[in-house]
């Protein structure tokens, strides 16, 4: 059987367990419909982002890094939801979740503003920082995710990175299934619109 094949089954492996990790049982997706959000929606954001690359036509150049091995796949129609599954599912406003971020924000001398949004203290949620840079106009440029999960069966952790600017994202995961080695990978996309 082919490497790539073997791994690419690992790395789907890995991913329905971190999806099932992020199905935290402290709260539930939906939103409390009357109050206004309290944090940054990112599953709002890029929502909006893969509507406009579909209105663009914009292909998908994705590269996928496991130990020494890499492959790069052209996608000429990708399935956004699928390629951003993990941004989605970065929901600080859910309604459990409610006032659970500490906020923190700064501003620089070129109009930039960082906002972060911590979570150290409870283990039930898996986003423990967001970062979200904002130009002047208060117009994301940057979002950053570290998340984290544990489990009877697996501990792991992502960092996601997107730039609005570049249209270029990366995940890195790191999995260790008990029992078995630590494993790793990156996935690299990059956004080009015609």
């Amino acid at each position: 059987m082919n490497v790539l094949k073997i791994t690419g089954l690992a790395i789907f492996i890995k991913m329905m367990m971190m999806s099932a990790a992020c199905e935290s049982s402290i709260g539930s997706s939906s939103k409390d419909a009357t109050a206004p959000p309290l944090y940054f929606d990112v599953p709002a954001y890029m929502r909006a982002q893969t509507r406009e690359w579909q209105q663009q036509n914009a292909v998908l150049e994705k590269t996928v890094h496991i130990d020494t091995t890499q492959e790069i796949q052209i996608f000429e129609q990708p399935d956004w939801e699928r390629e951003l599954e993990l941004w989605l599912r970065c929901d600080l406003n859910k309604a459990a979740w409610r006032g659970l971020f500490s906020t923190d924000s700064s501003s620089s001398s070129g109009g930039t503003t960082v906002v972060t949004y911590s979570n150290s203290n409870i283990a039930e949620i898996p986003h423990k920082k967001v970062q979200i840079v904002f130009d002047a106009q208060h117009r994301p440029l940057s979002l950053k995710i570290e998340n984290s999960h544990e489990s009877f069966l697996a501990s792991g952790s992502e960092k996601l990175q997107y730039d609005a600017l570049q249209k270029y994202y990366t995940y890195e995961v790191i999995q260790q299934l008990k029992g078995i080695e630590q494993s790793s990978f990156l996935i690299e996309g990059k956004i080009k619109t015609p």
